[in-house]
């Protein structure tokens, strides 16, 4: 549930009174749970990400592999490449293996790279796939993707209706 807080006092180093205001009917909610102890959470809230921005990757990788004779999977990951959220790591090659397997079944955007190896190590690039991102690494790779399109002559919305989009983009 959704709402904001407030601290009316503090009655204790360990145990402070806060004020709920919850977004929601919570009524019935209440009249359950008001007389038993409850264990509550509170974190940030984070909207659901809009598959806007990520839909408008989609629908500039395909026009930008049909121009190219490609795929839009091969165009996304070449963005991701280039402009992605990545990790480099080295393990041993037996669990360099297992590592790859496992990265790459997250989906398209998920994959790996060896930079190098030796008889007992291998030193892996592991790339994040898209959904995954935050707002910044979203906008940087949909910013990417429109340069591509652009440079092929094909036509991308606004700078404004692009900020738009990447701007509603929310990690999980």
């Amino acid at each position: 549930m959704r709402g904001k807080l407030k601290l009316l006092t503090p009655l204790t180093n360990s145990r402070q009174q806060l004020v709920c205001e919850i977004y929601a009917d919570f009524r019935e909610e209440y009249d359950e749970l008001k007389d038993c102890d409850v264990n509550i959470t509170i974190k940030k809230d984070r909207q659901k990400r809009t598959l806007n921005a990520n839909n408008y990757m989609w629908v500039l990788c395909d026009k930008i592999a049909s121009k190219i004779d490609s795929t839009p999977e091969a165009v996304y990951r070449h963005n991701v490449e280039e402009v992605g959220v990545r990790e480099y790591i080295q393990v041993t090659k037996r669990a360099g293996t297992l590592l790859e397997k496992t990265w790459c079944n997250n989906g398209v955007g998920w994959f790996t790279k060896v930079i190098s190896q030796d008889n007992e190590s291998i030193n892996l690039c592991l790339y994040y796939g898209s959904s995954s991102y935050n707002t910044k690494q979203m906008s940087r790779l949909v910013d990417a993707v429109v340069q591509d399109a652009k440079a092929l002559g094909i036509t991308t919305e606004t700078p404004e209706e692009l900020a738009r989009l990447c701007n509603e983009w929310h990690p999980y």
